[in-house]
């Protein structure tokens, strides 16, 4: 039978070791620097992409808010407008001050004040579904580029994409690629031909035609809100997303 002896130089051993550790050490330290490269060069377009999309919410909001509510009741209407642009603690501790004068007995005042409330309470529910229930393609960027603060917050995205582009992902890259050689009027163009078809196509139907202006901030919103998640707030999507899946199969066996 043949014997090896086997020696061990713990030397050489803690060499290799020091080194494996030293290029996984070098691998993560690129890793993590290359992410806040990338986090920072989404940073710069981040607000500018929120502040874009956004901009047809805001704009719709504050076209209903200077409409304001309105009411057949002159006296109604009036109660209802100043409790909507009072404070909450007006509403729950000064609400009298809700009531017409002309109204003296308490049960009327009660009946009023509960009527002043369900109003404004209807009025805020109408707003608010007209200004999320907005279809997409108002909310398109093409249908606000002419507006100033939207033209300049596009061209620094667009410009600030192509500096930094291998910093972003492929989608982004692919958007800005076609926002280059896309005129905003063409695109509105194939939204207009679906709403021809019907106005409230958007709100029924998907897009079958590419928007590169939206894609475009769609996917630096999303992919920033990405990069900058904790990892508690990752694990904690993951146990949701598990329970949710566990608890779909319980409800098919049952």
């Amino acid at each position: 039978m043949i014997q090896y002896d086997w020696k061990i130089d713990f030397a050489i051993v803690l060499s290799v070791v020091s080194i494996l550790i030293s290029i996984v050490s070098s691998v993560f330290s690129h890793r993590h620097q290359r992410k806040k490269e990338r986090i920072r060069a989404y940073e710069e377009v981040y607000s500018h992409a929120s502040f874009i999309l956004e901009y047809a919410f805001h704009k719709r909001s504050a076209e209903v808010d200077l409409e304001g509510y309105h009411n057949e009741d002159p006296a109604l209407e009036k109660s209802v407008r100043e409790y909507l642009d009072a404070h909450w603690m007006s509403r729950m501790w000064g609400s009298q001050r809700f009531v017409p004068s002309l109204i003296t007995d308490p049960e009327e005042k009660s009946a009023f004040l509960q009527k002043v409330s369900d109003e404004a309470s209807k009025y805020q529910n109408e707003k608010f579904q007209e200004v999320v229930g907005m279809g997409l393609n108002e909310r398109s960027p093409v249908y606000h580029i002419k507006d100033d603060q939207v033209a300049e917050r596009m061209v620094k995205i667009i410009n600030h994409v192509g500096v930094n582009l291998s910093l972003f992902s492929n989608g982004i890259k692919k958007s800005w690629e076609s926002v280059k050689f896309r005129n905003p009027d063409d695109v509105r163009r194939q939204y207009e031909q679906c709403l021809s078809v019907c106005k409230n196509f958007f709100k029924h139907n998907p897009r079958d035609f590419d928007d590169p202006f939206y894609d475009l901030l769609e996917a630096i919103r999303q992919e920033y809100r990405q990069l900058t998640r904790s990892n508690k707030q990752r694990i904690r999507s993951m146990i949701f997303a598990l329970r949710w899946r566990l608890s779909i199969k319980g409800r098919k066996k049952a």
